[in-house]
């Protein structure tokens, strides 16, 4: 929720009706194969429910900003 501030009070309205929609790629290393591969998984799965739900949240709001998840496995 910090980070969204940040973004929202350091670029006004006018600038963000003219930009195109900027990407901001988030990286996760995790276990996803091996003993721990079930936290793996879950971990995989709740960090791109709240990617989709931010991505949304920015879309509603005009924000020119989306987040891509890229998962390694460890």
């Amino acid at each position: 929720m910090f980070f969204t501030a940040l973004i929202l009070v350091g670029c006004r309205k006018d600038e963000l009706d003219n930009n195109p929609i900027q990407s901001i790629k988030i990286a996760a290393l995790i276990s996803e194969t091996g003993d721990l591969a079930n936290l793996g998984l879950s971990s995989r799965a709740a960090i791109q429910i709240a990617v989709n739900e931010i991505n949304n949240d920015f879309s509603q709001r005009n924000i020119p900003f989306r987040f891509d998840l890229e998962v390694y496995n460890t």
